[in-house]
């Protein structure tokens, strides 16, 4: 063989398998550049979500303790001294409040600190009422005790002043800064007007008549079911659906089905009682299936 065309078949060989060596490693940094892009965007994504948390939960806290009104200004101004350098701007309403529930309904940032999160409130609040007012015993202060340590006078007459608890729903909007990776409080709530989203209950509605043995199935299995009794031979197997106590069933109002002759869903209105919550209405769903002349429970639950 010429020696010149085997230098340069040498050559190209050499030059190709460098440009195989090129590619390759081309490949292998897109690759560790790419799982590094989404490691780092991970990584992001968690912090971000951890930082949001901490906007929510500060926010919701604060609100709970803002909202909590107990008549005296000192333990008022100590409570939210935990989340406020400087409370002298804070004013104590002239009122007794406590909060029963509370939840954050939006978090919406503002620039890349700072934040306006939303949190409903469920507060019950002592207010005046007309001695011939429809309020239940239970909502009304009747001791000595409970008038005195709720500040209450009596008025022109000498006559005691009705009040009594009511509930209302609180919407306030309170503005948080992320300081140095760290939450902040850095104003008072603004009472705002709720924007939940509603849902809508009517979803899922069945419109058949249940068959007779299904009713009568699910006149047993309801009444075991609120009566903490034992459900095995009522349910499919593998299907955890614990019963209830404490409650007592009263009457099955409704069961409407997806299917007159082979129902295997259905929706159930029934009425339940227990001691001191008098009668309670619930819409119970099932997912059933037939079996040897009966049938077995697969689901129950709010929604099918």
């Amino acid at each position: 063989m010429n020696r010149r065309l085997f230098f340069r078949w040498l050559a190209a060989s050499l030059l190709w398998l460098l440009i195989l060596i090129v590619v390759v490693i081309s490949v292998r940094s897109v690759n560790i550049v790419t799982r590094a892009s989404r490691v780092a965007a991970d990584a992001m994504t968690v912090t971000h979500q951890k930082t949001l948390n901490g906007v929510r939960d500060i926010a919701r806290a604060f609100a709970v303790e803002w909202a909590t009104w107990s008549g005296n200004p000192d333990d008022y101004n100590r409570r939210l001294g935990v989340f406020l350098k400087d409370t002298t701007a804070v004013h104590l309403p002239d009122a007794v409040q406590e909060v029963t529930s509370s939840a954050v309904s939006t978090a919406d940032a503002v620039d890349k600190t700072k934040y306006r999160v939303r949190v409903l409130l469920h507060v019950r609040r002592l207010v005046p009422v007309s001695s011939d007012s429809n309020i239940p015993a239970a909502l009304v202060p009747v001791t000595m005790g409970d008038l005195q340590r709720l500040h209450i006078n009596t008025n022109g007459t000498g006559q005691q002043k009705l009040q009594a608890w009511q509930d209302m729903l609180l919407c306030v909007e309170i503005p948080v800064q992320v300081v140095d990776g760290n939450p902040a409080v850095i104003g008072l709530p603004v009472i705002v007007a709720p924007e939940e989203t509603k849902g809508d209950i009517t979803g899922n509605n069945f419109s058949l008549s249940a068959p007779p043995d299904f009713k009568t199935f699910i006149d047993q299995f309801m009444s075991m079911y609120y009566s903490g009794q034992p459900l095995t031979n009522f349910i499919a197997p593998g299907v955890k659906v614990n019963p209830v106590s404490g409650w007592k069933l009263v009457s099955v109002n409704d069961v409407v089905v997806n299917s007159e002759t082979k129902p295997t869903a259905a929706r159930v209105q029934v009425t339940v009682s227990a001691p001191g919550a008098g009668n309670v209405s619930q819409t119970v769903y099932l997912k059933v299936r037939a079996d040897r002349g009966s049938y077995l429970v697969e689901s129950l639950g709010a929604g099918y």
